[in-house]
């Protein structure tokens, strides 16, 4: 629902907002209210006996009869509030709107608020001067005056919780009736939507000066506001949709749409490249350090980890030379936990590195003797600093973001910038070269070439790349960089649910000679680039259009579906009504594509798909395409459309793609980067990504 309008403002809440809000608050005020008339009997009951009052009691009994009365008159309001708001569907255009009085019962429910604000302060004051002249007169008055004071504690707890929904709803610039000044507000919404990443950086690094750092704040708040700013779209809807999403997932698995439309896609894995995957994965896990290792089995874990740990600083133990094993504390619990997951002994760790900064990830350098290998591994998101690593999701050039290599990167090649950033971190640091200003200050033999150093001694050994996540983006990069730099080298990459916005086309295709990568079912990350999160927005939007159920039934139903396992035949007929199985989603996306292209000014000229074929994916149609956020799918919003340029970006390699069914069994296949063009809302979305869960499926193959 298109925001509610108070005081010429508009806020981030719609008015079908305030079922289970107001339900929530009539519920403690009937409470309330039983409670205060039994208070207020009880109180005119004891006044004969006490005579220290006077005619004091006449100011505390207004005060409970007048509470009293604005409580029943509070919970009419809030009865009707929570009628009209269940009126109607999300985004309902009937004349007269089954939702217009809304407003109107808001600003009589912030009258009667503001008059019991005043009361409750003026109830405080004759309670605190009652207690003070008779607080010792007798156990039942103090128990009265005890329970008034509860009372008009809870009163200021729910007056303070109005507040802060409050603050946290109203838009600042807005409310302008004019199209050239509403346009105008936006632009100027849109800069104050990347306040909070100032602020916050402002906050976390207050006294950075470094450059890249801020750079990656910049792009980061543009690349959300851009992607995100939708004036049409309130929180709620976003939840709606992504609840009528997952419904329409749900119900294309059980139908068999999905499987069989991957099916169509679905190829034989190389025996040598799921070997590889298996065995490689441990490396992965292992640069996630001691928090994770003892996180998925405690017990077990923390005694293997006090094991391989170094106990006590100022004790005499082996480890790596200086500058090689850095910002691990005095235990060295992330080394411990990576030797306890390979089960390798110190001196087969070359590099040990767990600095961690925005664009800087933690990584290792081991030597597998078992596969004559050198394996660099990097870590996945596990920080705050990592999260803007991976935010910073605007294309950059390899050859323009690595200065570092002369020769090798193709000259259009493009990829994360973030992630590009944070692999020519690895890589300048096996390189010996400094990363930053302060570094350069640093003397030159403390840097060393162990990358070069390693290679010359290991001369029969291949080099692998590997990692998890942001880890597994980073090494897809750092290889691109290694083998431009040394060419005759067998250099591999093994990439573990990598991000979906990773790589241009054509580096993808170039990386498949030495990228493999793994995604587990219903993973978000390998799904997740900005054309896919522009999709995202405009099946939210196209959802909450069409849906006609209310807002609160499709939240009512969508926990009780979660929490308490009921299946709801009203939600699931819905459903059925808004995603045909039939007719599948072909007809969507072409929707979706002409918006695009009625955007750009263009004729739309795709060609019809039928419901058997596969559905054409609107990232590859071209090589550049517009994303938007669509106020409205026709383009005639007031507030116009919010778009951005912006190149698709997929994963990297070959795909080998692992899903396990409600029987336990594990299928394999290969897909195509298409078949991760849509992100899937479903409640594994998450879980698939974990690398626990990654480590059991493996296990199972």
């Amino acid at each position: 629902m298109p925001p509610v309008n108070l005081f010429g403002k508009e806020w981030r809440i719609g008015t079908d907002d305030f079922v289970y809000s107001s339900i929530v608050e009539l519920m403690f005020r009937i409470g309330w209210s039983v409670g205060i008339a039994f208070v207020l009997g009880f109180h005119l009951s004891e006044l004969g006996n006490l005579e220290c009052l006077g005619q004091e009691y006449k100011y505390t009994t207004a005060y409970l009869s007048t509470a009293l009365i604005l409580q029943t008159i509070i919970s009419v309001n809030l009865t009707f509030l929570a009628y009209h708001s269940s009126l109607g569907t999300i985004f309902d255009k009937t004349v007269p709107h089954p939702r217009r009085h809304v407003s109107l019962l808001i600003y009589l429910n912030i009258i009667l608020t503001t008059t019991e604000l005043f009361l409750t302060f003026a109830g405080t004051y004759f309670v605190i001067k009652d207690w003070t002249r008779c607080g010792g007169s007798g156990v039942h008055y103090r128990t009265v005056l005890q329970v008034v004071m509860f009372v008009i504690g809870c009163t200021y707890i729910i007056l303070f919780i109005k507040m802060i929904v409050a603050l946290t709803t109203i838009k600042p610039f807005s409310g302008s009736d004019r199209e050239e000044e509403r346009q105008l507000l936006n632009q100027r919404e849109k800069q104050s939507s990347e306040d909070p990443l100032r602020k916050l950086r402002c906050c976390l690094m207050p006294f950075t000066r470094d450059e890249s750092t801020i750079l990656a704040f910049q792009d980061i708040s543009k690349i959300l506001s851009s992607v995100f700013h939708d004036s049409q779209l309130v929180p709620s809807d976003i939840v709606s949709g992504l609840i009528a999403l997952h419904y329409k997932n749900k119900q294309e698995k059980e139908s068999g749409s999905i499987r069989r439309s991957n099916s169509l896609q679905a190829g034989v894995v190389a025996e040598d490249d799921l070997a590889n995957l298996k065995y490689y994965y441990k490396y992965s896990l292992a640069a996630y350090g001691y928090m994770w290792f003892v996180l998925d089995s405690p017990c077990v874990h923390f005694w293997s980890l006090a094991h391989y740990a170094k106990i006590c600083g100022c004790l005499p133990m082996p480890r790596l030379q200086e500058g090689l094993l850095e910002y691990d504390g005095c235990c060295n619990c992330n080394l411990a936990a990576a030797r306890a997951v390979l089960e390798l002994a110190e001196e087969d760790f070359l590099v040990f590195d767990n600095r961690n900064r925005i664009q800087e990830t933690p990584y290792y350098l081991a030597v597998d003797h078992e596969k004559r290998s050198l394996v660099i591994s990097i870590r996945g998101t596990l920080s705050l600093s990592d999260m803007f690593t991976d935010l910073r999701g605007g294309p950059c050039l390899l050859s323009e973001c690595v200065p570092e290599i002369e020769f090798g990167l193709h000259p259009t090649h493009k990829g994360h910038r973030g992630i590009i950033e944070a692999a020519r971190y690895v890589y300048r640091r096996l390189h010996g070269l400094p990363v930053s200003e302060k570094d350069e200050e640093v003397d030159r033999m403390r840097r060393i070439d162990i990358m070069n150093l390693s290679l010359d001694r290991f001369q029969d050994y291949s080099l692998v790349v590997t990692g998890h996540s942001l880890g597994a983006g980073a090494a897809a990069i750092l290889a691109f960089l290694l083998r431009s730099n040394y060419p005759d080298r067998d250099i591999k990459c093994y990439a573990y649910s990598p991000p979906g916005g990773l790589l241009c086309p054509a580096a993808a295709a170039e990386s498949e000679k030495f990228t493999v990568s793994l995604v587990v079912g219903d993973d978000v990350i390998p799904r997740t680039s900005l054309p896919n999160l522009a999709k995202l927005s405009y099946d939210i939007r196209d959802v909450c259009e069409r849906c006609e159920l209310p807002k609160y039934k499709l939240f009512g139903y969508g926990v009780m579906s979660v929490c308490c396992c009921h299946k709801s035949t009203t939600i699931h007929e819905e459903m059925r009504r808004l995603f045909p199985v039939d007719e599948g989603s072909s007809s969507r996306v072409l929707e979706f594509n002409n918006a695009l292209n009625q955007e750009n000014g263009r004729q739309a000229s795709l060609p019809e798909t039928s419901s058997s074929e596969t559905p054409v994916s609107p990232i590859s149609v071209n090589s550049s395409c517009q994303l938007l956020s669509p106020d409205h799918k026709d383009g005639a919003s007031s507030s116009g459309i919010g778009v951005f340029d912006a190149e698709p970006m997929v994963l990297p390699g070959r795909v080998v793609y692992l899903e396990e069914d409600p029987e336990g069994k594990i299928s394999i296949s290969t897909k195509t980067k298409d078949s991760f063009d849509t992100i899937l809302v479903t409640p594994r979305m998450l879980a698939d990504h974990m690398p626990n869960y990654i480590s059991k499926i493996l296990s199972k193959i």
